[in-house]
């Protein structure tokens, strides 16, 4: 009786490690999956929730940007930051393609305004750079983690969220608003070997 009840504790002890390994690969690949594929379950405002008001202006042209003149048709808003390198590796991908590639999006970044225009100074100056210093777009968004792709439909409704890290995702999710040709060349989707990106946390400046 001894025996057969260690047996089954044995049993049962293995069971209950197989059971906690599962969920820590699980958790691991969902971890992994998620900057690039559809947001994280606590991060960004429900799809089909109304989009966040806000009033701000471009940082190269000074013109003031109101959400309602924005209504009525399909927004994308593309969240960066300064001092995300992964941000900077896309903004440089983003510049080498034909200025009416980019006609569908929207740039919101987070840092000072000549740190804004400074590093994405070499965008197209047809390319909207919204002024989100305080992080208070995207954290109105929910956002956690840049660079972010923000999808808003003619209702002024959450759509869609994406983490891209490369030109190419941002193609593959909007084919209709970046072209594949360049301004100059191909876009290298490989990284520098010396440059190591990282995503950006939120408000952590």
């Amino acid at each position: 009786m001894f025996e057969t009840t260690y047996v089954l504790l044995w049993v049962i002890a293995i069971i209950q490690g197989l059971a906690i390994c599962s969920l820590i690969l699980d958790l691991s690949a969902l971890r992994d999956e998620a900057p690039k594929g559809l947001k994280p379950a606590t991060e960004g405002l429900p799809t089909g929730s109304p989009a966040p008001r806000f009033t701000t202006v471009d940082v190269r042209s000074g013109g003031v940007i109101e959400w309602s003149t924005l209504r009525g048709r399909r927004t994308v808003f593309l969240f960066l930051s300064v001092d995300c390198d992964t941000c900077k590796i896309l903004v440089s991908e983003l510049a080498s393609l034909a200025p009416e590639s980019l006609s569908e999006i929207l740039i919101c970044c987070s840092g000072a305004a000549t740190r804004c225009r400074e590093i994405l100074g070499s965008l197209p100056k047809s390319v909207p750079i919204l002024d989100d210093n305080r992080a208070l777009i995207s954290n109105r968004c929910r956002l956690r983690t840049l660079p972010a792709l923000v999808v808003i439909d003619s209702e002024w409704q959450i759509e869609a969220y994406r983490y891209p890290e490369h030109s190419a995702e941002l193609r593959d999710f909007l084919p209709g608003a970046l072209a594949a040709t360049a301004r100059s060349g191909a876009v290298a989707n490989s990284l520098p070997a010396e440059t190591t990106p990282s995503q950006h946390a939120v408000g952590q400046h």
